[in-house]
């Protein structure tokens, strides 16, 4: 039985080669194949595979080159009564083997073969059949198959023949098979009895002679912008489709007046709705009553409705999420019931009784002229500073700028407060365009948050085979990519080498040479990074002063040029190799607390991952970073040194009571490895996972580390992305270069000096020193430091050439000093032992201390007492070369307080992972494959020191929190000393140059 010649694609293909047997079918590179031999070679491939099994309904993966035989095998499969899967060459292997599995591959065709037609036998075929599955990438991060059955596609085809009639003679294919709209591009032209063009790239155009006579193309705007730019769009070419992107008025004009072109065609659609849903004709100078060019109105046999967010209809002019309905709408998602229960919904009053539609997630409006309008993605929303933003209108003032060609934007940061704009730009002229002309132009058409923060230029914008931006490969804004703004830029090798640590040390986009770098963002730790870059980098050891004394890069560079008379060398910075095995010193002082005991020594990170979890992908991420860092895999051997033992594997457990004993199980390093992998199954979707690592191979650091490793593996994973092959620096390399630093002439003059600034070290006594016993449950409190405060704390530091964090030292020493009256304090200043950039991923024990031995004698202003810690600061940065816990180890040792200072401070930009609310509020935005994750654990706060401060920034406020001893101080003596804190701070942002008064 013959298929019905208009009900499916192959049967209104068949028709052609019926009554056009020797018209060209398909070019591709010089070569030429009729109708004739296409169907023969279709046929062919349809009895080819039935003879290996393939059976009516089945699907089939295609991974062909583009040729001819690509063309042939897609209709062979539809004869076979097949539906067909394009699977991209170019697609990584776990990719292809994903979506073989998730589709159900009957086989997969990849390579050409010599099929004869003899064998061919027709088979029955309904328009209800699957034609043809397409993968689209999605927030779940897995791919997801979309099904369409000849059904969708005829109607679509249809639609076309009707609406583009001769110009479906000559059609360019340059679109990979993979995405929707080469449907119409190859079997547009094949059911309407013309020629399909087929090219690798949109690009091969200009390399076919004359264009081979192409009379539409179909491409997205910032393609067909290249093509004209280019001069590559053949003249013969009457229509031009667009879509996939938004199209901006500034390209109308440039099409009509650069081409041959005499109908410019927008449409918009999903691949849930067989490519097109709306169309406009857009006319030269014509942009719609919006100022951008509409999507138009529903195509044949098409409903749109746009719904806000309680699924109630907007007003006319008024911005909705697009729902779709109609011939085109697929059934849902190929094996994935609830994702389609949730984007395919019942369609209100409309059609059928049982008819649904198709959630876009994309934002519409209708015009005064009647027309829709496309806003956006929803989810492409950002909030900046509080501001709800559509890129898209950014994007569309950019493109008004006449010296800009293509706009994309798009955000960095992740935390609120700290995400800005980021403008991603390709420009008409060869001179980049100054990034302050940008900035009014955009002041001038847009409100004020609208106005990116970064400006990138790049020489073309990244794209996926389809043509549409490929928003994940867009870099992140540096200097190497950043205009410079209105400033003096390096005027020398030197001036461009500071200019671009302090850039990346700070943060920031540019630096000017001229301008003060703490005014710019410039911290303690941007400083001792860039300190330690340029030390490797030039050859020389630099002294960390300079880095506080010189203001801008310019002094900066003058004063290493008086200091090495010009003459710096050019090294690579290199780790020495090491023989493993050995314990640092770090390590040697926590195993003797291990064996005198455990408490304190156990770092876990739980959280509930709620979702379908896929336990093999977890416990291969699982076992991939404990391959990476070698300590994981290692147990305490006799005499002590590090052994590779057997690596630890996921452990699988049921209940919540069993995963809380796992963790408090008594730890051996002699003998188990040093981290416990488990997950708890509490439901079927409802799981624990935790991370449990022992102090002697951890830090704090460590277990952010571990954790989003093995969360982005996972991820990885699930959504079949390549894994970055990364250079890992192992613990046991750290440990040796840091105990040469320690053993080097250098280092031993560094003991000297803490031996000599440790003398006699003052000793905190605070009211509760009476009933001091072992450390428990803390207390802990929060209070805030307003904008006002902080902003006064700031530019204070500037004044004096310090930096926030040592105001914030200023503020806790002067908080001791009223509240116990004594005239010097020992502070501690945690320190990551993670410098330069290769080391940020370092596991093991790597964050150290310095003491700050802070004068307050003698009723300081806050002013002077911060001109005496920024003195103390320089001088134990400038001695960082011996491990503290060395020297603390020569002091007398006391059960119940550490032997040189009891108390710390930090400031930091967000608190650590550890930190059970922040955890919470991080993981929940986290999307790891589908997977929801949440905080678990909330254990009461401990504290060995007297006094922790942490000052986190937010927003321009500063959150301090206290963890106090509950057995040394109260909780209405910790709420006293904050607001001691507090007044003393806020008296100093106002004046700077008053004594520090007594509480």
């Amino acid at each position: 039985m013959a298929p019905d010649s208009q009900s499916t694609i192959h049967g209104m293909f068949e028709r052609q080669a019926v009554l056009r047997p020797d018209v060209v079918a398909v070019r591709h590179r010089g070569h030429a194949v009729t109708y004739g031999a296409l169907a023969t070679r279709a046929r062919g491939w349809a009895g080819h595979l039935r003879d290996t099994g393939v059976r009516p309904g089945d699907l089939v993966g295609i991974q062909l080159d583009r040729s001819v035989d690509m063309v042939a095998a897609m209709l062979g499969v539809l004869m076979a009564g097949a539906g067909y899967v394009p699977l991209d060459p170019a697609y990584p292997p776990e990719h292809v083997a994903f979506m073989a599995a998730d589709a159900g591959l009957a086989t997969i065709i990849c390579e050409p073969a010599a099929v004869a037609s003899s064998r061919f036998v027709p088979v029955p075929a309904s328009a209800a059949q699957v034609a043809y599955v397409l993968y689209t990438s999605g927030s779940t991060g897995q791919p997801k198959g979309v099904p369409m059955t000849h059904a969708n596609a005829v109607d679509m085809l249809t639609w076309a023949t009707g609406v583009f009639g001769d110009d479906l003679l000559v059609v360019l294919a340059s679109t990979s098979i993979c995405f929707d709209c080469s449907i119409l591009e190859i079997f547009g032209p094949l059911t309407y009895g013309g020629t399909t063009v087929l090219v690798d790239s949109v690009m091969d155009l200009s390399a076919e002679p004359s264009g081979l006579g192409v009379r539409l193309v179909h491409s997205v705007p910032s393609v067909i912008t290249e093509l004209l730019r280019t001069d590559r769009l053949p003249q013969t070419v009457r229509t031009a489709i667009v879509g996939g992107e938004a199209l901006w008025a500034g390209l109308v004009e440039q099409i009509y007046a650069r081409s041959s072109i005499e109908r410019l065609v927008n449409l918009y659609g999903p691949t849930e709705f067989t490519s097109y849903a709306t169309m406009a004709i857009v006319e030269a100078q014509s942009v719609g009553d919006r100022g951008s060019p509409p999507i138009g109105l529903p195509v044949a046999n098409t409903r749109i409705h746009l719904l806000d967010s309680a699924g109630n209809a907007v007003a006319h002019d008024e911005p909705g999420e697009m729902f779709i309905a109609g011939a085109g709408l697929a059934h849902g998602y190929l094996g994935r019931p609830g994702l389609t229960a949730e984007r395919f919904v019942p369609e209100p009053g409309g059609g059928s009784p049982g008819e649904r539609m198709y959630c876009t997630g994309d934002l519409g409006a209708w015009g005064a002229d009647g027309n829709l309008y496309f806003f956006g993605r929803i989810d492409d929303q950002v909030k900046v500073r509080g501001v709800r933003i559509e890129p898209t209108e950014v994007e569309h003032a950019l493109l008004g700028h006449p010296a800009v060609r293509e706009a994309v934007v798009g955000t960095v940061g992740s935390q609120p407060g700290s995400i800005e704009l980021v403008a991603y730009i390709v420009s008409d002229v060869d001179e980049i365009v100054a990034v302050d002309a940008l900035r009014i132009f955009l002041r001038e058409r847009v409100p004020s948050p609208l106005v990116p923060a970064h400006y990138v230029f790049l020489r073309q914008l990244p794209r996926l085979p389809n043509g549409k931006i490929d928003r994940r490969r867009l870099p992140a804004p540096g200097p190497a990519e950043v205009a410079c703004a209105s400033g003096t830029p390096p005027r020398s090798q030197l001036e461009g080498l500071l200019a671009q640590l302090w850039a990346e040390a700070a943060g920031i986009e540019e630096v000017d040479v001229h301008a003060d770098l703490f005014a710019l963002g410039g911290h303690s730790l941007p400083a001792l990074r860039v300190r330690v870059r340029a030390s490797e980098v030039l050859g020389v050891d630099l002294p960390l002063r300079i880095f506080f004394e010189q203001h801008t890069v310019a002094d900066l560079a003058a004063e290493i040029d008086r200091l090495t008379a010009g003459q710096v060398a050019q090294v690579t910075p290199h780790l020495d190799p090491v023989k493993r095995g050995e314990l640092s010193a770090t390590q040697l002082e926590i195993l003797k607390r291990a064996e005198r005991d455990d408490g304190g020594l156990v770092l876990p990170l739980v959280v509930r991952l709620t979702g379908n979890l896929s336990l093999a992908a977890l416990r291969w991420a699982t076992a991939m970073v404990v391959q990476r860092h070698e300590i994981l895999r290692s147990v305490v051997s006799t005499p002590p040194r590090l052994a590779v033992a057997t690596p630890p594997e996921l452990i699988l457990i049921d209940g919540q009571a069993d995963f809380v004993d796992l963790i408090a199980r008594p730890w051996d390093v002699r003998l188990e490895p040093p981290v416990r992998l488990f997950v708890a199954r509490l439901g079927e979707d409802d799981h624990v996972f935790g991370v449990v690592l022992h102090a002697i191979a951890a830090d704090a650091w460590t277990v952010e580390t571990v954790s989003l490793q093995i969360l982005e593996l996972y991820a990885a994973a699930i959504g079949g992305r390549p894994v970055p092959t990364v250079r890992t620096v192992q613990y046991a390399e750290w440990a040796a270069e840091r105990a040469a630093r320690r053993d080097s002439p250098a280092g031993k003059e560094q003991r000297r000096h803490w031996e000599e600034m440790l003398a006699e070290a003052p000793v905190l006594t605070l009211p509760g020193d009476v009933r001091r016993a072992a450390p428990g449950p803390a207390h802990l409190h929060i209070f805030w430091l307003g904008e006002a405060t902080v902003r006064g704390l700031i530019g204070l530091a500037r004044e004096e050439s310090a930096t926030p964090y040592m105001a914030a030292v200023t503020a806790f020493a002067a908080a001791l000093h009223a509240t116990t009256g004594q005239p010097e304090t020992m502070i501690g200043c945690p320190t990551s032992g993670r410098l330069r950039p290769e080391l940020t991923t370092v596991v093991g024990p790597c964050m150290d201390a310095l003491a700050l031995r802070c004068d307050a004698s003698g009723e300081p202003t806050f002013r002077e007492l911060l001109r005496r810690v920024r003195s103390t600061s320089l001088a134990a940065y400038a001695n960082d070369a011996v491990p503290f816990v060395e020297m603390a180890s020569g002091f007398p040792q006391h059960p119940n307080r550490h032997p040189v200072f009891q108390t710390s401070v930090v400031l930091q930009q967000r608190p650590s992972l550890l930190d059970p609310s922040y955890s919470a509020e991080l993981m929940g935005r986290q999307d790891i494959g589908g997977i929801q994750l949440s905080g678990v654990l909330d254990e009461p706060p401990m504290t060995a020191l007297d006094i922790e401060l942490a000052f986190f920034e937010r927003d321009g406020d500063w959150e301090g929190v206290l963890t106090c001893r509950s057995d040394v101080l109260a909780a209405e003596e910790v709420q006293a000393f904050a607001q001691t804190l507090s007044d003393l701070a806020s008296a100093a942002a106002d004046a700077p140059d008053s004594p520090i008064k007594r509480a």
